[in-house]
Order: C-alpha cells, then sequence, then structure tokens
C-alpha cells in the first residue's frame, strides 16, 4: 500500500477556477462603477443657461450656410409645385413643354443646393 494519500485529480483544478473567479469579481464591479460615473448624464444645457459649441470632427464636416440650404429648400418646394401643376396639364403646346423643361432644370438645381453639405477635401482612397 501506498503512504500517499492521493486527492482527487479534479481539485486543484476547482480550486484554482474559484480562485480566478474571486479575483475577477472585484475587477468586474469596479470597472461597472467606474462606466456608471463616467458615463453618467450631463446636465441639460438649458437648465445650466449656456450655448454649447460643439467642435466639427474633420474637414468632411457639414459645413455649408444653413441659411441658404433653408432657402434652397423654399423655393424648391414653391418650383415643385408649379413642375407638378404644369405637369398635370393634359394638352400641352410647345411652348408649354419648354416651360416644364426649364422648371425641371430649376428643381434640379435646387435639390442639389438644398442637399449639398460641403465640399470633400479627401477625396484619395486612403490604405491598401
Amino acid at each position: 500500500m501506498s503512504t500517499f494519500a492521493t486527492p482527487h485529480p479534479n481539485t486543484d483544478v476547482k480550486r484554482s477556477l474559484a480562485g480566478r473567479y474571486l479575483l475577477l469579481l472585484p475587477l468586474v464591479l469596479g470597472l461597472t462603477c467606474t462606466a456608471f460615473y463616467y458615463y453618467k448624464a450631463q446636465p441639460n444645457d438649458d437648465e445650466i443657461g449656456r450655448v454649447r459649441m460643439d467642435k466639427s470632427n474633420g474637414r468632411n464636416e457639414p459645413h455649408v450656410n444653413q441659411k441658404a440650404r433653408d432657402k434652397a429648400q423654399q423655393e424648391y418646394e414653391k418650383i415643385r409645385d408649379e413642375f407638378q401643376n404644369w405637369n398635370r396639364k393634359p394638352n400641352k403646346t410647345p411652348d408649354d413643354k419648354k416651360f416644364i423643361e426649364k422648371l425641371r432644370k430649376q428643381l434640379e438645381r435646387f435639390r442639389k443646393k438644398k442637399d449639398f453639405n460641403g465640399e470633400n477635401h479627401s477625396q484619395k482612397h486612403k490604405g491598401n
């Protein structure tokens, strides 16, 4: 007979796993508390009474005059209504067709103006 008492082969593995879990528990709790503290809700700017000036994230950020875009939107809607009224007309003369084509070109021009949000300064593909 052997004088050595051999423990069950899986007891060391169970102890080491339990030890690892006990070490990970405070780490996970600490990270969770840190995340809640870091991402807490910011006070509302209206309550503070200040205007927040957000910085641009890069060169390709929208940077067109917003009033010009709004004006183009209004003109687009006005011309679109007129275009639809003229285009519904059943019997069109050649002059009517020319006028409708003129309205279509204006409509396209104002659509581009209202949708334009600035030049892209980074045209070349970056990377492989």
